[in-house]
């Protein structure tokens, strides 16, 4: 009876993360105009929901091995290789090994380095000692960490050396940080300069973390500038 409802709980998880994609939120295809623009953001889209139905993959795999689970414990403390988990008034050792995957709130993979102090965790695992209080951990997901990585449209603004300000339609503002690895190209997929081709008001696109608390993008892969190259003025 146990191991079906672990079964059950888990048809269910897995449906819920098919049913709502996660990634490239920001990108609604009606709001571009551009066909060749439309087509290649639903393949940006296409390639994310490939990398969650991996995930349910994995998932489905766990549930082979997991006996418990603890959904919102909030961190106590971390020691080493495990941490401490209260879960309503009760206190747990969650231990970790080379085993043990980790996940953030929007199931992107994280890591046990990441993990704070205060922050919300589900764990599944199993108990490794008869008091029940000593979780072995497959899979701890992290529900405080609000990153993800993802492409986002906005406007340029407050452009100042790397770091400027994309003002998307769906998120707001968002504070981009450019890196030395950073691709730059324009709408034709040439290279361009980062630092002084982009300019304020060009519309643009940017591959990176999002971190959704923050509204911040780091790590950034790729900026593609639709604005250029300049379009020919026409004359009068």
């Amino acid at each position: 009876m146990k191991k079906r409802l672990l079964a059950n709980i888990f048809a269910i998880s897995i449906v819920f993360l098919l049913s709502f994609p996660v990634f490239g939120e920001d990108i609604s295809p009606s709001l571009i105009p551009s066909f060749g623009l439309r087509k290649g953001l639903l393949k940006d889209l296409r390639n994310d929901k490939k990398e969650v139905r991996n995930d349910t993959k994995e998932l489905k795999k766990l549930n082979k091995t997991i006996f418990t689970h603890i959904l919102n414990g909030e961190v106590k403390s971390k020691d080493g290789s495990n941490l401490t988990v209260e879960k309503d008034g009760k206190i747990y050792t969650v231990q970790t090994d080379g085993n043990t995957q980790f996940r953030r709130h929007f199931w992107g993979k994280s890591s046990l380095a990441e993990i704070a102090v205060g922050d919300k965790v589900n764990v599944w695992g199993k108990y490794v000692d008869e008091g029940k209080t000593t979780i072995l951990a497959k899979l701890i997901r992290d529900v405080s960490i609000m990153k993800r990585f993802g492409a986002f449209i906005g406007t340029v603004a407050d452009l100042s050396g790397s770091t400027f300000t994309l003002n998307t339609v769906a998120r707001g503002a968002q504070k981009v940080t450019l890196n030395e690895s950073t691709k730059c190209v324009n709408r034709k997929e040439d290279a361009i300069s980062c630092t002084s081709d982009v300019q304020n008001g060009h519309r643009v696109r940017v591959k990176g973390m999002w971190d959704k608390t923050n509204s911040t993008v780091t790590e950034v892969t790729q900026l593609k500038d639709y604005s250029l190259p300049l379009k020919p003025t026409p004359s009068p």
